[in-house]
C-alpha cells in the first residue's frame, strides 16, 4: 500500500496546475490527497504495528531538520512587521511547507525498500511515454490552433498571488518566431523539461554505466530515450539545456572512460532523430529549434558583454532583474528572511515569486536559511559521491544501481533549483530531494550502529485490541 502511494504520488505532481477544490485560497491537487493518505498508511504502521523510525543523523538529515527551523523562524520579520496579510500568507505557506516537507523526513526515517524506489521509476519511464507524446503533438497543435492546443488551468494558487482570476489562468508558453513552447500537461516549459531531464537520468545513466536497465525491453527503453530527447526541444527551455549540460558533464567528469562508449553510442541515436525532427518542426512552422537555441544562447552571451542580441521574449535579463530584488527583500532582514511566501510583499516590482529555489531560501529564510538550503545539497552531493567510490557500503547490484541514479538526481536538482526553477515550496523538489535521501540512508544505516531508534508506542496497537478481546 505504502509503494502504490509513493508511486501515485510521483505521478500525480505533473498535473499540480488542477485543483480538486478551493480551500482558503489554495488549490487541494491530486498530489495533496496522496500524500495524505501514504502519511496516514505510514501513520497506521507506526502505531497499529508498532513499526519504529530509524534514524541516522547524518551531516544530511542535521541540515534537513536546520532548514525547516529556519523555514518556521522565517515568521520572525512578518510577525513584527505586523500586517495581517503578510502574517496570514507565512502561515499559509508553512502549512503548505511542512506538509510537503514532511515527505523528507520520513525519506530519512521511515524504511522506504529499494524495489519502493525502483518500482517508482519504472512507473515515471511508463508515465514520460504518453507525456511525450502529448507535448511534442502541442508544438504543432499550437502551431496550426489544433484541439488540446492550451490546456485550461483551475488551481486558484496558480493565480499569481491574487493578481489574476482563475478563469484567466492557463498554461504559460511564449512564443518565438512561429515556435510555441511545448508544456505537455504541465503548467509552463520549464517544468517539464526539469521533469524530462530526470526521467533522461533513469534510462541513460544504466545505460551509459552497463548496469540493468529498469525496464526489460530494449526497443522501450530507445523509444523513452528519444521521446525524451524530442521533448526537451520541445520545450525550448534553459532549464532544459542546463541540466542536460550539467548531467552530461557530470558523466564525462564522474564516470570511468570504458563507459562513454556507451554515452557516444547513445548520441549517435539521438542525432539524427533530432535532426529530421528539426527538419519536420521547421518544414511546418518555418523556424527551425535548433537554430532558436543557438540564437537564444548567443543572444544570452552576447547580452552578458553588454550587447543585446536577445531574442523577442527572452528571458534572461528578467530573471537578472528578479535576482537584484531577492537582494533588496534579503537586506531587509539578513539573517531570517522576510518570512516564506512573503516575497510578493515585500517588494513593488509585481514580481510574484524569486527566480530560482536558492534566491526564494535567500530572501524568504534569510542567510541561515539559504545556509541550510545550500549545505543540504552540498551534504547528500558529497554522500552519494562517497558511497559510489567506496564499494564497502553496498551490498548488491540494485543499491549500485539506485546510488548511481541519486547521484545524477543531485546534478540535476542542483542545476535547475539554483539557476533556473523556484520550487523550494513545491513538491516538484522535495519529492526528488526524499529519494535521494531515503536511498542514501538506508545504504548508511547497515553499515553503521549510530542509529537512533524512535518508537511513537511502546505497546502496538493491535496487540492491546488483540489483548481486550481476549
Amino acid at each position: 500500500m505504502i509503494q502504490f502511494f509513493l508511486i501515485l504520488s510521483f505521478l500525480l505532481y505533473p498535473i499540480d496546475g488542477f485543483q480538486i477544490f478551493d480551500f482558503w485560497g489554495y488549490g487541494v491537487k491530486f498530489t495533496d490527497v496522496t500524500l495524505l493518505l501514504l502519511y496516514a498508511v505510514v501513520l497506521k504502521k507506526l502505531i497499529w504495528d508498532g513499526e519504529q523510525l530509524k534514524i541516522n543523523f547524518n551531516i544530511g538529515v542535521q541540515l534537513s531538520i536546520v532548514l525547516l527551523l529556519f523555514a518556521t523562524l522565517s515568521g520572525i520579520y512578518p510577525l513584527f512587521d505586523g500586517r495581517g496579510i503578510a502574517i496570514t500568507q507565512y502561515f499559509k505557506t508553512l502549512v503548505h511547507f511542512v506538509y510537503i516537507y514532511l515527505f523528507v523526513l520520513l525519506s530519512f526515517s521511515y524504511k522506504f525498500k529499494a524495489d519502493d524506489w525502483k518500482n517508482v521509476i519504472k512507473a515515471l519511464l511508463i508515465f514520460s511515454i504518453f507525456v511525450n507524446i502529448f507535448g511534442i503533438y502541442q508544438m504543432f497543435a499550437r502551431a496550426f490552433d489544433l484541439p488540446l492546443a492550451w490546456l485550461e488551468l483551475n488551481n486558484i494558487s496558480m493565480s499569481n498571488r491574487g493578481k489574476l482570476d482563475v478563469s484567466e489562468i492557463s498554461q504559460l508558453s511564449i512564443q518565438f518566431m512561429n515556435l510555441y513552447r511545448a508544456t505537455s500537461i504541465f503548467t509552463e516549459p520549464s517544468v517539464y523539461s526539469a521533469f524530462n531531464t530526470m526521467i533522461f537520468i533513469f534510462v541513460a545513466v544504466p545505460f551509459i554505466q552497463k548496469k540493468q536497465m529498469f525496464l526489460a525491453s530494449k526497443w522501450l527503453n530507445i523509444t523513452i530515450f528519444l521521446l525524451v530527447i524530442l521533448g526537451l526541444v520541445a520545450t525550448f527551455s534553459l532549464t532544459a539545456l542546463l541540466a542536460f549540460v550539467g548531467i552530461l558533464c557530470g558523466i564525462l567528469i564522474f564516470e570511468k572512460r570504458r563507459y562513454l562508449k556507451n554515452l557516444l553510442i547513445g548520441l549517435i541515436i539521438a542525432l539524427p532523430v533530432l535532426l529530421l525532427a528539426d527538419a519536420a518542426v521547421e518544414h511546418y512552422t518555418e523556424t527551425s529549434p535548433i537554430g532558436l537555441f543557438a540564437q537564444r544562447v548567443g543572444g544570452i552571451a552576447g547580452s552578458s558583454k553588454g550587447v543585446n542580441k536577445e531574442l523577442s521574449g527572452e528571458s534572461y535579463s528578467y530573471r537578472l532583474q528578479i535576482i537584484g530584488t531577492s537582494i533588496e527583500i534579503w537586506e531587509k532582514s539578513m539573517f531570517f528572511g522576510c518570512g516564506l511566501g512573503n516575497f510578493y510583499l515585500n517588494q513593488n516590482k509585481e514580481i510574484s515569486y524569486a527566480q530560482d529555489s536558492f534566491w526564494s531560501a535567500v530572501a524568504e529564510t534569510g542567510i541561515l536559511g539559504a545556509a541550510a538550503f545550500a549545505g543540504l545539497f552540498i551534504a547528500i552531493f558529497y554522500a552519494t559521491f562517497k558511497i559510489r567510490k567506496d564499494k564497502n557500503y553496498i551490498k548488491d547490484a540494485e543499491q549500485e544501481r539506485l546510488i548511481n541514479i541519486a547521484f545524477y538526481v543531485v546534478i540535476q536538482l542542483f542545476f535547475v533549483n539554483f539557476f533556473t526553477t523556484n520550487n523550494f515550496i513545491f513538491v516538484n523538489l522535495w519529492f526528488y530531494v526524499g529519494m535521494v535521501m531515503s536511498i542514501i540512508n538506508q545504504i548508511v544505516k547497515q553499515n553503521t550502529n549510530n542509529i537512533v531508534t524512535i518508537s511513537i508506542v511502546k505497546v502496538p496497537l493491535k496487540e492491546k485490541v488483540a489483548i481486550s478481546t481476549k
